[in-house]
Formats: C-alpha cells, sequence, structure tokens
C-alpha cells in the first residue's frame, strides 16, 4: 500500500549484503550472524595485541586506538568512563542536552574520577541544542583533553584548539563534511 509508512533505520543500507553473506531466511541468518560473531569473538583474544600501543594509540595516550562513541543519557556518566578508559580506550562523554547545573552536578567529579587520563567530551553543535553555548563554556572552562563535535557548526573549532584541545568531528556523510569544512575555512 503506497499510503503506508514503514519506519527503517540506516541498517537498511546493510540488507542486501547481510542476506548475501548469511542467507535469506531467518533462521539460516540468524544461525550463520551468531556462527560469525562467535568466531570474531575467538579471533579477538587472539588479535587484540595488533592494536596494542599503536601510533595511534600513543598519540592518544591510550593504550588501544578506540575511541568509544558518545550517547546521551548512557555515556554520560564519569564511572562510565573510567571503565573505558581501564579497558585501554578513549572514552566519551555526550554533553547531551544537559544544562549547566546537571553537568556541574553529573560531570564535576570527572577529573578526580579519571586520574589523569585522557577523555573527549561530546558537544551537539546544532543550533537546535538550546545549552551549545553552555556546553562550549564548560568545555573551555574544564579543558578536556578532546572535544568531539557531532555535526552542526564548525565554529567552535579554533577557539578550542586555539584553548589547546584536540578536536575530532563527526559528519553523518561525505556531503555534510564537505559543507561544514567549507564553512570552517571560510570559503
Amino acid at each position: 500500500m503506497q499510503d503506508e509508512v514503514i519506519p527503517l533505520g540506516v541498517e537498511t543500507t546493510f540488507a542486501r549484503s547481510f542476506v548475501e553473506r548469511f542467507g535469506a531466511g531467518t533462521e539460516e541468518a540468524i544461525k550463520a550472524f551468531m556462527d560469525e560473531i562467535r568466531n570474531l569473538c575467538h579471533l579477538a583474544e587472539a588479535k587484540k595485541d595488533c592494536f596494542l600501543n599503536s601510533p595511534v594509540a600513543r598519540e592518544m595516550g591510550t593504550k588501544y586506538p578506540f575511541i568509544q562513541g558518545a550517547m546521551s543519557w548512557i555515556t554520560d556518566v564519569p564511572e562510565f568512563a573510567s571503565r573505558v578508559a581501564d579497558a585501554g580506550g578513549l572514552p566519551t562523554i555526550a554533553l547531551g542536552l544537559m544544562d549547566a547545573e546537571a553537568l556541574d552536578r553529573r560531570l564535576g567529579r570527572l577529573p578526580e574520577i579519571m586520574r589523569g587520563r585522557p577523555y573527549a567530551v561530546n558537544v551537539v553543535s546544532l543550533a537546535e541544542n538550546p545549552f551549545r553555548e553552555t556546553h562550549l563554556a564548560w568545555i573551555k572552562k574544564h579543558r578536556p583533553r578532546f572535544v568531539v563535535i557531532a555535526g552542526g557548526d564548525l565554529s567552535p573549532l579554533r577557539e578550542l584548539i586555539e584553548c589547546g584541545m584536540e578536536v575530532l568531528y563527526i559528519a553523518p556523510d561525505e556531503a555534510l563534511l564537505k559543507l561544514a569544512l567549507k564553512r570552517a575555512s571560510g570559503t
């Protein structure tokens, strides 16, 4: 029916390759997929050392060159960040939609909990974020080693870099990345 709306996630992009790799039948595909997961988990133990102290990891100040992604209401807990750091990765704290009071209450102990280990904070730099300026002020005050700008305006980029922070930008596609870089360079 043409007037029916079926919500699909980004995962639909991979549907064809999933069927080609694991099969079209539900039971067959799930079994093959689970077998692949088990195989990869067994390989992970043998392959983990190839990432150990890589040049990127050394540059980030971590054991492994892995950056944990940010997700509001999940990765905005300092103890979670500490566990990611303990495992050898770079934790990323999601600032989400926290106001100044929530930032201080929830993240006030972050430096103490991280004990000098590197971490990133993630700010949504879209105009729709009502706390964008609050987040940027908090970031400048606390100066984490890394800042992740998740989409939107890159205008804070230069100022954050001048404050001594390393900035990572996440764009959902190449066109938006090109647009962001064009705006950042002022052309």
